[in-house]
């Protein structure tokens, strides 16, 4: 399940404060076994790719 504090919604627009690149959602889904939410992303130059990888609230934030 997704936490409370995840603002990830597709078609909205974040920054990952770990690869310091910009992205927007696609896509979300719930793998329901393990219980990850999955985000398939376009990043800034253009690659798309699908990964779990959770909110982090001090590290991550919302494109302006």
């Amino acid at each position: 399940m997704r936490r409370l504090t995840d603002p990830r919604v597709p078609g909205g627009a974040y920054v990952s404060g770990y690869w310091r690149q910009a992205y927007q959602v696609e896509a979300m889904w719930s793998d329901v076994a393990t219980r990850a939410v999955w985000l398939r992303v376009r990043w800034a130059d253009g690659r798309r790719t699908a990964h779990a990888t959770p909110w982090d609230a001090r590290a991550d934030s919302v494109a302006a």
